[in-house]
């Protein structure tokens, strides 16, 4: 085993030496993320981006932590949010294949005490957060050695809609899936990741434990105020959450990872990651509910769907898959081109800002592709009535605290949410609309879609949906 992870070691090395980019291209590429760190306040960043498996170009900038002034380096680790999904992701889906498991199998025949709703739902639609498992819900019991008390303390009210039958952004469903992976791997979920991924991969600053990143060169997070001061704020770390998104990493540990799932799981003649797996990964699952409007919009994913524990979007003639992670104070994003063998990796300590205008001069710049221009939508037919109603974001007592109700005013559509806030929607598409908020420094989408019987019944706002109430 010593040789093996030596041979590693000295493998990895390999990938890592890289063909750089020529200086005019690196110059283009910083000066876009320097005007994107001082547009955003963003106090630091690291940035890798991977051609050909191989690493051309990697750096950082700017500072960890604006009260103690220590520069960010590419062994600073940051809080990874929700790229922690891809984790979860390859390491259920490496369980299910190493004991035989359909991922289509229902969860409730290997996780017991599970109501019967809830058990009925699949591997496939925790992955594809089409369980129909609200997002979360205000109990008591919130720990990662009580998963399975906090969804049994719900029961089935922890279910909004039937299985498979609309997308709904859960972290509650990948908690659910980090639980499956425990039973089936009869150990904790973060051994199993560590026992998949880590540890194969030497993904030595990688870790679920706050204690045993935070004495390391560790990027604190950071909130950002109306006049564009970057102030140092708590974690919002939640242990239930760990399987959506309780990771902490750095650049040097991601990139390990991304040049192994372009490598198809392989690392010198080693199959580290199973190539199914991957593969599973990699595919754009049109079987799967596609979000029906830019996911998340900050992020401008054009037409972007999810799969099992990615995003995917089309960018011109390529197809990127990965995922970004937000944590408030702090952010991720791991996107990769698997035909290119290409992967952007950004990590910053600033909230709700991913680097997009960065990452599209980095992939011109890179391979020579620009973004397509978007085809104007030209309303065909402005009735809104189909869309008027009160939608409610789920909860366990079906009190609808949050909301949005869709009105029409003097021909044109609007929203109302339960903060008060009342903007004018512009039509993007047949059932797609874009509204700015002050909240944003993009406009926002939302999308409306429809149930079996053909009426509008689900509103999709920040990826999580809304329903229609009469």
């Amino acid at each position: 085993m010593k040789f093996l992870s030596l041979l590693t070691i000295l493998l990895f090395g390999l990938f890592a030496s890289s063909q750089s980019l020529n200086k005019n291209l690196v110059a283009a590429i910083e000066q876009s993320i320097k005007e994107e760190m001082k547009y955003s306040s963003t106090p630091g960043l690291s940035i890798c981006i991977i051609n050909n498996s191989k690493v051309v170009y990697q750096h950082s900038f700017g500072i960890a932590n604006t009260t103690t002034n220590i520069p960010v380096t590419d062994s600073t680790i940051f809080e990874i949010a929700s790229l922690t999904k891809v984790f979860t992701s390859i390491a259920l889906q490496t369980a299910l294949q190493k004991n035989g498991i359909s991922i289509n199998e229902p969860i409730g025949t290997f996780v017991k005490g599970l109501a019967p709703g809830i058990s009925s739902v699949t591997f496939a639609q925790l992955l594809s957060h089409t369980s129909g498992i609200i997002d979360s819900w205000p109990l008591k019991i919130d720990c990662a050695d009580n998963v399975l008390d906090y969804f049994a303390e719900a029961g089935d009210k922890g279910l909004f809609e039937k299985p498979g039958k609309v997308f709904s952004y859960s972290n509650n469903g990948f908690a659910l899936a980090g639980l499956a992976l425990a039973s089936i791997n009869k150990t904790s979920y973060t051994k199993a990741v560590e026992d998949y991924i880590l540890k194969p991969l030497q993904m030595t600053n990688s870790s679920f434990n706050i204690y045993d990143v935070v004495y390391r060169s560790f990027a604190v997070g950071h909130n950002i105020g109306p006049n564009g001061t970057a102030t140092p704020t708590l974690l919002s770390f939640y242990k239930k959450s760990q399987p959506g998104g309780g990771l902490f990493s750095n650049i040097n540990d991601l990139s390990k990872l991304a040049i192994t799932l372009l490598n198809k799981g392989v690392v010198g003649n080693n199959q580290i990651i199973n190539q199914q797996v991957i593969d599973t990964l990699f595919v754009k699952r049109n079987n799967v509910f596609s979000v029906p409007a830019a996911p998340l919009n900050y992020l401008t994913f054009p037409n972007g769907t999810y799969g099992y524990g990615t995003i995917h979007f089309p960018y011109n003639s390529l197809n990127f898959v990965g995922h970004p992670g937000e944590a408030v104070s702090q952010n991720a994003f791991l996107f990769m081109e698997p035909h290119k063998k290409f992967a952007v990796i950004m990590l910053s300590n600033r909230g709700f800002y991913l680097f997009m205008n960065s990452f599209k001069k980095i992939v011109e710049v890179a391979l020579g592709v620009k973004e397509s221009e978007p085809v104007p939508f030209i309303a065909k037919n402005k009735n809104y009535q189909p869309f008027v109603g009160k939608y409610i974001v789920p909860d366990l007592n079906r009190e609808g605290k949050q909301w949005s109700e869709i009105f029409e005013r003097d021909g044109n559509l609007f929203m109302k949410t339960e903060d008060n806030k009342t903007v004018e929607l512009k039509q993007i598409g047949n059932a797609e609309f874009s509204f700015k908020d002050s909240s944003f420094l993009f406009p926002s989408a939302i999308a409306f879609y429809k149930d079996d019987q053909g009426k509008y019944k689900y509103l999709n706002y920040l990826f999580r949906t809304r329903m229609r109430v009469e």
